[in-house]
């Protein structure tokens, strides 16, 4: 059912091929080691091609203070100004800029996030293929608790707090990696807000004395569990689902 979901409804523009399905195996050996730095000689002659913008393009840039909105990757381009006469109908030309890449691909960076949301609303109902990323202002604030008990309800926790002015997204106990047992450790998303960073100074919950810290950033590759590629998530990809082979055993 979910093949027939993609192939149902096809712009002219757009043609997307399947991947081919690959063993679990040769998947991994593609991994980059994050230990490993590497140097590209290029990379001066880039930043300064970045840093380097005409008069004509300066007025279109995002002001430094405002959060720029994530790019969108649409797959599969096969005629750009198709492409750009679809999307003329939710964003004018000069609200965003695209970059062609490899295999077919478009990279769209809009000016700001008003035109970010059209063109995303737009391809989620055209069935365009794309990924793109969360917006970074609407990412959850993420921090651990330490020290509190396991058997806590989450509830009550989410109450604590808000009387301390911090508006809860999500709680998530931590459990063990090998027996699965809870542990006196907690997960927990704040929402977005100025006063975020204030939660580290909190040293009681209820009368529990507890522990805040941020949590550690892992060094695992992100893998889109949707397409199966590397770099994104499958919340923000509609590329056709991909299953991956296992090597038998």
């Amino acid at each position: 059912m979910r093949k027939k979901e993609h192939n149902k409804h096809r712009h002219g523009w757009q043609h997307v091929k399947k991947r081919k399905k690959i063993h679990q195996s040769t998947e991994l050996s593609t991994r980059i080691n994050p230990d490993i730095s590497t140097q590209n000689r290029y990379t001066p002659l880039l930043n300064r091609q970045e840093n380097e913008e005409s008069p004509q393009t300066s007025t279109h840039r995002v002001t430094p203070n405002t959060p720029r909105p994530p790019p969108i990757f649409v797959y599969g381009v096969k005629n750009f100004k198709a492409m750009l006469d679809d999307l003329a109908d939710v964003a004018e030309p000069d609200t965003y800029r695209t970059t062609a890449l490899a295999n077919d691909t478009i990279k769209i960076n809009a000016n700001t996030i008003d035109t970010y949301r059209s063109l995303v609303k737009h391809m989620k109902e055209e069935n365009i293929v794309h990924h793109t990323y969360q917006i970074k202002a609407e990412r959850a604030y993420r921090i651990v608790i330490r020290h509190l008990h396991h058997s806590v309800p989450l509830d009550d926790i989410k109450e604590e707090l808000q009387k301390e002015g911090h508006t809860v997204r999500n709680i998530m106990n931590i459990k063990h990696k090998l027996t699965k047992d809870p542990l006196s450790l907690f997960f927990v998303d704040l929402e977005p807000q100025a006063n975020n960073k204030e939660i580290f100074n909190l040293q009681f919950l209820g009368n529990a004395k507890i522990t805040i810290e941020a949590p550690h950033k892992s060094r695992n590759i992100v893998q889109c569990q949707r397409c199966q590629a590397y770099g994104h998530s499958k919340t923000y990809c509609t590329k056709p689902y991909q299953c991956q082979m296992r090597r038998s055993t």
